[in-house]
């Protein structure tokens, strides 16, 4: 998949860039490793710590079957460093649906990034890729990706209790969509 690079409309220091390259290792394997990031990112799969074997594993894993996509990640640049990731998994072509994912590191929350990338990400997945529908899951407790969300148009679809095991306790997790032609 060629590279693809996105401009914020909202911030004009944010670029969003899908060539992730092993030289992003060490800020992303540094933002990463953060535990709010963590306790709140909603997958199993995502380790902590969070060395920087596990950010070249990211960087390299395999984003396609022969030339079918089935996932974009895109490295959020503010004023040039790394700021976070926020990526499409999931793709379906057939429904024309994907899963949205993101998280900012702490020394870059609260600047408007992770509103102004979605909606980037959101438009460019609506425009460009025609896709139909974007989801994603936060945790009730994660009042500012919530605020996140509702800001960039993603409607509450509903509440699935005690969905997530995490740290010895269930978790509730709201669901969100969004859809192309959805007002925001």
């Amino acid at each position: 998949m060629e590279r693809i690079l996105l401009r914020s409309r909202k911030i004009k220091e944010l670029v969003l860039d899908s060539g992730l390259s092993d030289s992003m290792a060490d800020q992303l394997a540094m933002i990463a490793n953060d535990y709010s990031v963590f306790r709140n990112l909603g997958s199993h799969s995502f380790p902590f710590p969070y060395r920087k074997q596990d950010a070249f594993d990211f960087i390299q894993r395999n984003r396609e079957v022969g030339k079918e996509v089935f996932a974009i990640d895109f490295a959020m640049l503010y004023s040039g460093m790394l700021a976070g990731i926020i990526g499409l998994s999931d793709i379906d072509w057939i429904d024309r649906s994907g899963r949205i994912g993101y998280y900012v590191g702490r020394a870059f929350r609260k600047r408007g990034i992770a509103t102004a990338a979605l909606s980037a990400v959101a438009d460019f997945s609506f425009s460009e890729l025609k896709l139909h529908r974007l989801h994603t899951k936060a945790f009730a407790d994660n009042i500012a990706s919530i605020k996140v969300l509702e800001n960039c148009g993603f409607v509450r679809e509903g509440l699935e209790r005690q969905a997530f095991f995490q740290e010895g306790h269930y978790r509730d997790m709201i669901a969100f969509a969004r859809l192309d032609g959805d007002r925001v």
